[in-house]
């Protein structure tokens, strides 16, 4: 698509939606999926240390491309979704 996409030539386009931490995606999953919970890693009582972050704009390949991206709360949900259907937890199973 590049390729055929003049206004984009040449030019370094960042691929990348937004960011989380782990914390934040077993903290939402405990929220989400309440019933994964023993099959989750424990959270520590304490806060997360503090990140930086680098903010990457994606307007350009949006525009270029007509394309939008997929938010990371519904990514790791319909991941978290797709594994539980597909690879249930079994006697002969013990989650890690």
């Amino acid at each position: 698509m590049a390729l055929k996409n003049k206004s984009v030539a040449n030019k370094r386009l960042p691929i990348c939606s937004d960011s989380f931490t782990w914390h934040e995606a077993v903290r939402y999953l405990y929220d989400e999926r309440p019933e994964l919970r023993d099959r989750l890693p424990p959270l520590s009582p304490e806060a997360p240390p503090k990140r930086t972050v680098a903010r990457i704009d994606t307007h350009l390949v949006e525009d270029a491309f007509g394309m939008s991206f997929i938010p990371w709360k519904k990514s790791l949900l319909d991941t978290i979704d797709s594994l539980v259907t597909n690879f249930p937890v079994s006697q002969n199973c013990t989650p890690v």
